[in-house]
């Protein structure tokens, strides 16, 4: 099991190829598209041009989130690599981090905190040069 493991949904906005270089896993909220239901899974089935072409023409569209069986099916899998790792427990249904899961939890919340700091710095300096381009690399 790798330290961590980065997950969004599939509201991000980033590609499916973006995703995939990071190894970042995703979890796809729903959309209906003229009363019809489809995952969002980054124009998989349907391509997002067909998606866009359908809404200029008028279409009616909705989205939902994902719903309480589809969030454990999708986590589950994390917490099970955790427990294998003494990250994590699971006693009654209920999972929680176990006092090694919680030092390394803070430590990588930690390292987050220090990146977002550089990366508030780094803009801040590009500002003050007049640079106000988004880096996303």
């Amino acid at each position: 099991m790798s330290k961590y493991i980065l997950s969004c949904c599939s509201t991000a906005d980033l590609s499916r190829e973006h995703f995939e270089r990071r190894d970042i896993h995703y979890i796809c909220f729903h959309y209906m598209l003229n009363g019809v239901s489809y995952p969002d899974d980054l124009g998989q089935t349907m391509p997002l041009d067909q998606f866009y072409a359908a809404m200029v023409n008028g279409a009616s569209t909705k989205t939902s989130q994902i719903n309480a069986d589809e969030f454990v099916e999708y986590f589950t899998p994390f917490l099970e690599q955790c427990r294998e790792a003494g990250y994590a427990v699971e006693e009654e249904g209920r999972w929680r981090l176990t006092p090694r899961g919680f030092l390394v939890s803070n430590q990588i919340i930690g390292q987050l905190l220090d990146l977002l700091a550089e990366d508030k710095r780094r803009r801040a300096e590009a500002a003050a040069r007049g640079d106000f381009r988004v880096h996303t690399d």
